[in-house]
């Protein structure tokens, strides 16, 4: 064999075996971040999500590197670091996804790390072309083409950190329910950032082709349409039919009016058929009652129960936004409640309408569901008892461990009843003014305490914990 011969030999066993081969169809998705860990040093950050169904994740990446500078192209080798971790949960009675030999669909996330030294004030590309996107995507017209991502980085601002997506992504969307997926983007710096949908590419300026209907923008049928909000990243749809679908959401950062760099995050996005998914109700247990008036100066207690149309699913409750001052506890048995107190100030007026955030998620099969709602709650001096069975009567104390007392004007032969969260009277009898209430027989939990008169009218009704 002669040596051109040789050479062509090792060229077709080089693209023979190379890693980026079509038939290793395992990116479920992947992200491209940085840090800077001196004046011209950067911690590189790539982050892999796996089809499981695929090959391994492999035990480096290659980040290519091209310049605004004309320094020339060149390439780094960054490692995994640390084990991947699985996203999708499944049914305790069948944990095992495809991740551990199972049938349900198994996700992991990988995370590569390098550092780099990039000289100048210049703008750099870095990215990387993992092979190949997920085969059970249906919405693109080639499959097995590349999961392409990349970040600039503007070094004419040093010591600069990229936005990070902090929320792990949701990957999978139901027919006929309202996604909201929140990628939780967060910079460290505090400069400002605005988000777009961009075409998800499978090589530098080569975009994926989608088959009519389906679009950047519109990576799944839905019905309203899908939605971005440019300033948190947060994207909205309503899926009509079963699809598998990728979209790419890109984070610009500027500072003083400056770009100063660019992310990216590459996702898979499945619509499929689910399970219900849970709901809330509102302020202590009113439908469609997510806003509140309180006075300041005082505490004002809520619960907030939550509830799924399924009989054997338990739902549990975990706070995503607050606001200072704010208590957060739920009973966590059952359909979880949430507690939530608070004690405003008169400045709070001021400041209306005070908001958090509450998720709520089931432990449905195969795969669990979630919901995400917000609360408001003002503050106002002006008819701020919003609910006159209050006014001019307190309970105390709050919380409360062995007596109940009322302080105010009761009305003559009174009656009160103490109710659980799941409306379970609990402890019921008449009621003298000035009479403690023993309570060390209940458990530990949240109440709803009622005065009625002897006419069997509710004239007074508080919410207390017993500890």
């Amino acid at each position: 064999m002669s040596s051109k011969q040789f050479f062509y030999f090792l060229f077709f066993l080089s693209t023979l075996f190379k890693g980026d081969s079509c038939f290793a169809s395992h990116a479920f998705g992947a992200s491209l971040t940085f840090f800077s860990t001196s004046s011209n040093t950067y911690t590189i950050e790539y982050t892999l999500y796996r089809d499981c169904t695929g090959i391994q994740a492999p035990d480096s990446v290659q980040i290519d590197i091209t310049d605004s500078c004309a320094f020339g192209a060149r390439f780094l080798f960054i490692q995994k670091f640390g084990i991947g971790s699985a996203l999708e949960s499944t049914c305790t009675t069948d944990p095992v996804t495809t991740c551990n030999g199972g049938t349900f669909i198994g996700v992991q996330k990988w995370t590569y790390r390098g550092t780099v030294t990039l000289a100048g004030s210049c703008k750099y590309y870095l990215s990387h072309a993992e092979s190949a996107r997920s085969n059970s995507l249906t919405t693109l017209q080639t499959t097995n083409v590349n999961v392409f991502v990349y970040c600039m980085i503007n070094t004419s601002v040093s010591g600069n950190q990229s936005p990070l997506f902090v929320g792990e992504p949701n990957l999978y969307t139901c027919i006929g329910h309202t996604f909201i997926i929140d990628p939780q983007i967060s910079d460290a710096d505090g400069d400002s950032m605005a988000m777009q949908l961009i075409n998800p590419l499978t090589n530098s300026g080569t975009a994926v082709s989608y088959y009519a209907g389906y679009t950047s923008a519109q990576p799944l049928i839905s019905s309203p349409l899908i939605s971005l909000n440019s300033t948190t990243g947060i994207l909205t749809g309503k899926p009509q039919q079963s699809d598998v679908s990728c979209y790419a959401l890109q984070v610009n950062e500027y500072r003083n009016g400056v770009l100063i760099s660019q992310v990216e995050r590459d996702l898979t996005l499945q619509a499929r058929s689910c399970n219900i998914v849970p709901n809330f109700l509102g302020f202590n247990g009113t439908p469609g009652n997510y806003t509140v008036t309180v006075p300041p100066n005082s505490q004002s207690c809520f619960f907030i129960p939550s509830y799924d149309g399924e009989s054997y699913s338990q739902t549990t409750i975990s706070q995503t936004s607050t606001f200072s001052g704010l208590t957060f506890s739920h009973a966590g048995v059952g359909y979880d409640t949430a507690l939530v107190c608070w004690t405003p100030s008169p400045s709070d007026t001021l400041g209306n309408p005070h908001c958090f955030t509450l998720r709520v998620d089931d432990n449905g099969c195969p795969y669990t569901e979630s919901r995400v709602r917000n609360f408001c709650i003002n503050v106002s001096n002006v008819n701020a008892i919003e609910d006159p069975l209050k006014a001019g009567i307190k309970l105390f104390p709050n919380p409360a461990y062995e007596m109940l007392k009322v302080q105010g004007e009761v009305k003559e032969k009174s009656f009160y009843l103490i109710t659980d969260i799941q409306g379970r009277v609990v402890s019921i009898g008449k009621f003298y003014s000035d009479r403690e209430i023993t309570i060390q027989n209940i458990d530990e939990g949240i109440y709803s305490f009622q005065l009625l008169s002897n006419s069997k009218q509710v004239y007074f009704r508080a919410i207390f914990i017993k500890k």
